[in-house]
């Protein structure tokens, strides 16, 4: 008769032992993993646009100065447009303007409302990024 309880707690101990290994292995592997790099403060941000009006086609300028290194491996700048009643440009037809700086930046991928940047060569912190956006037609 003790035969059976004794089974029971050899499974109930092999289940919690499995479930507590592999507890354990998803933990370790979500530590090893990458994660992203904050961006921290960016300063004296400035944005204009040259038109509003719909169906023009829109020039969109941002400068700001960045707290952190850019890394040209991985390295993102994110520009999304946001707002009710807003009039969204569409970036799949943008271009990089010839006054961005640094000339290391190109599109690394764009939609409607965002458009994401990349750089070739490390951007060093405290350098003043300026973004110029073209092509890119008024739809609202």
């Amino acid at each position: 008769m003790k035969i059976l309880p004794n089974l029971i707690n050899e499974k109930l101990w092999k289940s919690l032992s499995l479930i507590f290994f592999l507890f354990l292995l998803l933990f370790t592997f979500s530590l090893l993993k990458p994660g992203a790099a904050e961006a921290g403060q960016i300063t004296d941000i400035s944005l204009s646009v040259n038109t509003a009006t719909k169906s023009a086609t829109a020039t969109y300028s941002a400068t700001f100065t960045v707290e952190n290194e850019i890394p040209s491996s991985g390295g993102r700048i994110n520009l999304e447009f946001f707002g009710p009643n807003w009039n969204y440009p569409n970036f799949n037809s943008a271009t990089v303007g010839s006054e961005t700086s640094p000339n290391t930046i190109s599109i690394y991928s764009r939609s409607y409302n965002y458009i994401i940047f990349s750089t070739s060569q490390a951007i060093s912190a405290g350098t003043e990024v300026t973004l110029k956006i073209e092509n890119s037609p008024i739809l609202r």
